[in-house]
């Protein structure tokens, strides 16, 4: 896998949560739960983000 990583072959699976639009809906005021929601994703993860951004 070392290889792998090192040719580029390996880059694992690709974002399937855009952070800019969470960081943008967080800065808006809107509740972390209604943008779990609204972008159909836990509400972990927008927690995860928001601690990541440092907002």
């Amino acid at each position: 896998m070392a290889l792998a990583k090192a040719k580029g072959a390996y880059k694992g699976r690709k974002a399937s949560i855009d952070r800019e639009v969470v960081s943008n809906m967080i800065k808006a005021g809107s509740s972390l739960t209604s943008i779990a929601k609204s972008l159909g994703i836990s509400r972990q993860s927008v927690h995860r983000i928001k601690a990541e951004l440092a907002l």
